[in-house]
C-alpha cells in the first residue's frame, strides 16, 4: 500500500500541478506585468479599470472579497491609490498588509522623481514621496516586473525559479523596446536603463564609440525613434507624464493645472499661451480619463494640437501603450 500511496503523493505535490497564485493588482500597468511574470502560475484581476482615473477610484466591496482571497497584493505604494489601505482593512488579509509577504510596493527601488521639499496642500494635489505615475516609463517597469517576481517567489516558493526567468525575459524584452537590441548587446540592459534613470544615458552614448563611431548611432527602440523629441517643449494637462519626459528628454513649458488638481483660470491660460507660444511648442499632452472636450478647447486656446492618449495598459498591452504616446508625441 504504501508503495502505491507515494507517486500519488509526488504528483499531489508537483509544482505543475499547484493551485494557481491569486494575485490583485491596483492598476492594469501591474496586472501586465503580473501575467508577464506569473504566466499560467498566476489569476490576475484588475482593481481599477484602465480608462479611469486612479486617484478617484470608489472600491467596491467585491474588490475587498478579491483581496481577501488573494495570495499576492501589489500597489504603487506611494500616494496615488488613496484608495488601497482602506480596501486592505476591509479584506482584512493580514498577509497582504504592506511589510507583509503578500504585499508588492511596485515602486520598490524605482528612482523617483517630483519629490517635494516641502509639503503643503496649498500646493494642489501634490504627492508628499514623489510623483506616482512611474508606470510612464518602462524603465521603472523593469523594477516592477523584478518586484512583483519577488512578492510572488513569496508566496510560491516551489515556482520561484519560473518567476525568475519569466520577469528575466520580460525585462530583456522591454530593454530591446527602450533601446535596441544591439545597443543592449553591446551595453547591458541595467546599465543602460541605471544611466537613462539618472539622465546622463545619452552623454555616456556620446562619449563612448564603437567601430569609431559613437554609441548614439547604435540607439535604437523607442528611444532612437524619439531622438528627435529630446528637449522638444510640450505642455501637458496634468503632471503625470514626469517619467516619460525624462526618459524622452522632453522639456516641460506649463501644465494646464497650475497645480495638480486645480482647473485653470483664465489667467493661468493667457500665461501658458505666451509660453507655449514663445517656446514653440505644438502638443497638448493630456490622459484620456481627463473630459476630450475639455482638453481640445484649452488646446485652441493654447494654439496647440490636443493628443488626448490611453494613460493605462489596455488589453493589447503595456508595450502597445507605449507605442502609443510616442506616436502621439511624434504626431504620427
Amino acid at each position: 500500500m504504501r508503495a502505491l500511496l507515494l507517486p500519488l503523493l509526488v504528483l499531489v505535490a508537483s509544482p505543475a500541478q499547484a493551485a494557481k497564485v491569486n494575485v490583485v493588482v491596483t492598476l492594469s500597468d501591474y496586472g501586465w506585468a503580473a501575467r508577464a511574470v506569473g504566466g499560467d502560475a498566476a489569476r490576475v484581476s484588475v482593481v481599477c479599470p484602465p480608462d479611469q482615473d486612479a486617484h478617484f477610484l470608489a472600491p467596491r466591496p467585491s474588490y475587498a472579497r478579491l483581496v481577501a482571497e488573494a495570495d499576492l497584493f501589489v500597489a504603487t505604494g506611494l500616494d496615488l491609490e488613496v484608495w488601497a489601505p482602506v480596501l486592505l482593512q476591509k479584506a482584512a488579509n493580514a498577509k497582504e498588509m504592506p511589510g507583509a509577504a503578500g504585499y508588492v510596493r511596485a515602486a520598490e527601488s524605482v528612482h523617483l522623481l517630483d519629490v517635494p521639499a516641502v509639503v503643503d496642500r496649498s500646493q494642489g494635489d501634490v504627492h508628499a514621496q514623489g510623483n506616482p505615475h512611474l508606470h510612464t516609463s518602462p524603465v521603472n517597469m523593469r523594477r516592477v516586473l523584478r518586484n512583483i517576481a519577488a512578492g510572488l517567489s513569496r508566496v510560491d516558493p516551489a515556482r520561484a525559479t519560473e518567476y525568475a526567468a519569466r520577469a528575466k525575459a520580460a525585462v530583456a524584452d522591454l530593454d530591446a523596446r527602450v533601446f535596441g537590441a544591439e545597443l543592449v548587446r553591446l551595453v547591458g540592459g541595467d546599465t543602460l536603463a541605471a544611466l537613462a534613470e539618472k539622465g546622463r544615458l545619452h552623454g555616456f552614448l556620446a562619449e563612448k564609440r564603437y567601430k569609431d563611431a559613437p554609441l548614439t548611432d547604435r540607439l535604437g527602440g523607442w528611444l532612437g525613434a524619439g531622438r528627435t523629441l529630446r528637449d522638444a517643449p510640450l505642455v501637458t494637462w496634468h503632471p503625470n507624464w514626469t517619467y516619460l519626459r525624462h526618459l524622452l528628454g522632453l522639456r516641460l513649458v506649463g501644465t494646464v493645472e497650475p497645480k495638480p488638481g486645480v482647473q485653470p483660470t483664465p489667467g493661468h491660460v493667457r500665461t501658458l499661451t505666451a509660453a507655449a507660444r514663445t517656446s514653440g511648442a505644438k502638443r497638448l499632452l493630456a490622459a484620456s480619463h481627463f473630459p476630450a472636450g475639455r482638453v481640445r478647447e484649452i488646446a485652441g486656446r493654447l494654439g496647440l494640437e490636443p493628443s488626448s492618449v490611453p494613460f493605462h495598459t489596455g488589453d493589447a498591452g503595456y508595450p502597445a501603450l507605449v507605442d502609443a504616446w510616442l506616436a502621439a508625441l511624434l504626431g504620427r
